[in-house]
C-alpha cells in the first residue's frame, strides 16, 4: 500500500533529476541568404536537412530590407552561408554581428567564422572585405566555380555533421555529375565563341558570359546601386545604333525607365532574366532549372 502510494513521488524525482535534452538539435539550423545557392546547399543536405532561405521573392540581395522574421532565422541559425558585401551588402553589418555561429563566406578565399577559426577570420577580414566588393560575386553563374564553393562547403558541413559524413559525400558526387551534364548542355546550346546582339541591364552575367566564351553588347547599369549617367546612355544608344543591337536583358529584380525608353526608341527586343530564379520553388532543383532559362533566353537573342 506505501509503495503504491510513493510511486508517483519516486517517478517524479527520477525525471526531475534526470539530464535535460541539449539546446540544440543533432542536426544544426543552416540558414542560406540566396536562393540559387539555398538550392545547391539543399542539394549537399539531401536526407539530412532542409536549409532555410532568407531572401526570397523579387526581392534584390543588393537592397534587401530586413523585417522582424528574417532577423529571427538568423538568430536562429546555427550555420549561415552567403555570398558576401558585394551581393548581399545590407546584410554585412548582421552577418558580422553572428559571432555565436559558424558564418561561411563563398570565394575564392572561402571565409569561416566560428569558434575555432574566428582569429584567422578576423585578422584578414578588412583586406578580404576590400576584394570581395570589387570583384565579381555573381559566381554561381559559372557552374565549375559554385562546385568549387559547394565542395568547400560540403567539407564543413561534414565537420559539423560527423553522423552524415558519407550522405554529404554521396549528394556532393549526385551535384558534381548533374553540373557536368549541365555544363555539356550549355556548350551544346551555344557551340563555340560567339557575340550575342544584347545588351544586358545589369552586370551579373560576367561569370556565365566568360565561362562559355560570350559577349555582349554592352551593359545598361553597370552599378547596381547607382543609375547610368548621361554620358554612359549616350555611349549605349550609339553602341545600338553601330552595332544593330536586337535586344536587351533585364531582371525582375530592377525597374527603369531606361529599358522602357530604350525599348520604345530602338525597337528593342526585352528578354527576361532571372538570376535569383524568383518565381522557382526552392528546391535542391531550381539552380538548374534557372541556368537552363537563362541559357535558353540569351540562345534566343538572333
Amino acid at each position: 500500500m506505501l509503495r503504491n502510494l510513493l510511486r508517483p513521488f519516486i517517478l517524479f524525482v527520477v525525471f526531475w533529476l534526470a539530464p535535460t535534452a541539449p539546446a540544440h538539435s543533432a542536426v544544426p539550423e543552416v540558414l542560406v541568404t540566396i536562393k540559387p545557392i539555398h538550392s545547391l546547399v539543399s542539394g549537399l543536405l539531401q536526407d539530412i536537412a532542409e536549409p532555410g532561405l532568407l531572401i526570397e521573392g523579387y526581392q534584390s540581395p543588393h537592397t534587401f530590407q530586413l523585417r522582424p522574421g528574417d532577423l529571427d532565422k538568423i538568430h536562429r541559425a546555427e550555420i549561415l552561408i552567403w555570398i558576401g558585401p558585394g551581393i548581399e551588402t545590407p546584410l554585412q553589418r548582421i552577418i558580422g554581428q553572428q559571432t555565436d555561429k559558424t558564418v561561411i563566406r563563398l570565394g575564392d578565399d572561402i571565409q569561416v567564422a566560428d569558434d575555432h577559426h574566428q582569429a584567422d577570420s578576423d585578422h584578414h577580414q578588412a583586406d578580404s572585405d576590400h576584394h570581395h566588393l570589387h570583384e565579381d560575386q555573381h559566381r554561381w553563374m559559372d557552374p565549375y566555380l559554385v562546385l568549387e564553393d559547394m565542395q568547400r562547403v560540403s567539407r564543413i558541413l561534414s565537420r559539423h555533421l560527423p553522423a552524415h559524413v558519407s550522405t554529404i559525400e554521396r549528394n556532393l558526387a549526385r551535384l558534381t555529375e548533374r553540373m557536368q551534364r549541365l555544363d555539356q548542355d550549355i556548350r551544346a546550346r551555344f557551340a563555340g565563341p560567339q557575340t550575342i546582339p544584347a545588351l544586358l541591364y545589369h552586370d551579373a552575367w560576367g561569370r556565365f558570359l566568360e565561362r562559355y566564351e560570350l559577349e555582349m553588347h554592352g551593359i545598361v547599369n553597370p552599378h547596381a546601386h547607382a543609375q547610368p549617367g548621361a554620358r554612359h546612355l549616350h555611349d549605349i544608344e550609339e553602341i545600338i545604333k553601330r552595332r544593330q543591337t536586337r535586344c536587351l536583358m533585364v531582371e525582375p529584380q530592377f525597374r527603369s525607365s531606361q529599358v522602357e525608353t530604350l525599348q520604345a526608341r530602338y525597337e528593342l527586343q526585352i528578354i527576361k532574366l532571372d538570376p535569383l530564379g524568383a518565381d522557382l520553388p526552392a528546391t535542391a532543383d531550381a539552380y538548374f532549372t534557372l541556368m537552363r532559362n537563362m541559357t535558353e533566353a540569351l540562345a534566343g537573342c538572333r
